[in-house]
């Protein structure tokens, strides 16, 4: 990481950023090879040594059709490695229902509730996100929260919709960090207003 401090330093103004006002987006967009996955897991140990929480993800190429992809493997390993499958116990029932069905690892805990009611396709997919929403900005009250996503220029759209929903309407202390081929810029640009 020699030569990259004024990058940790963005980084680092994102992050206190987020810790004052809310969730926030920022990429690292740069050629292959450059080194964003090393500055992304240099600066996510750097948090995770202060205290806050990090859920990493990674997008797939073949896997870009299977919904929140990255976000759902992220959380999974996150809070399982981490015992901390009790913060879902914490949400609403519906909210809880809905992570089960997404998070294969909380199933277990959360299966048996009775479902709910059937909607429609859209709506399901804003209780989705609404769901996955609560859940980050939970985690975040107990300790601030970086989400780090590689390779995010492979994202399926609904990774790339609830990140830009996310941003824009959730709460807490949580920065966003997309980490991406530069030369997937033009794909990633709906991400910010």
């Amino acid at each position: 990481l020699i030569g990259r401090e004024r990058e940790l330093g963005a980084l680092r103004d994102a992050w206190d950023g987020a810790l004052s006002s809310g969730p926030r987006l920022l990429l690292v967009l740069g050629e292959s090879g450059i080194g964003k996955s090393k500055l992304g897991d240099a600066f996510a140990a750097d948090l995770e040594r202060s205290g806050a929480a990090v859920i990493r993800g990674r997008c797939f190429e073949l896997e870009r059709s299977l919904f929140l992809q990255p976000i759902l493997d992220g959380i999974a390993r996150s809070l399982t490695r981490a015992g901390e499958q009790h913060l879902v116990a914490e949400l609403p029932a519906g909210q809880r229902r809905v992570l089960a069905g997404l998070v294969p690892e909380l199933d277990d805990l959360f299966g048996s509730e009775p479902p709910d009611e059937p909607v429609s396709a859209e709506a399901a997919r804003l209780r989705n996100f609404a769901a996955l929403a609560a859940l980050l900005s939970r985690l975040s009250r107990r300790r601030p929260l970086l989400l780090m996503i590689d390779d995010l220029h492979e994202a399926g759209a609904s990774t790339l919709e609830f990140l830009h929903r996310f941003v824009r309407t959730g709460t807490g202390p949580v920065l966003v960090l997309g980490l991406a081929r530069s030369d997937e810029r033009p794909r990633l640009e709906g991400l910010w207003d």
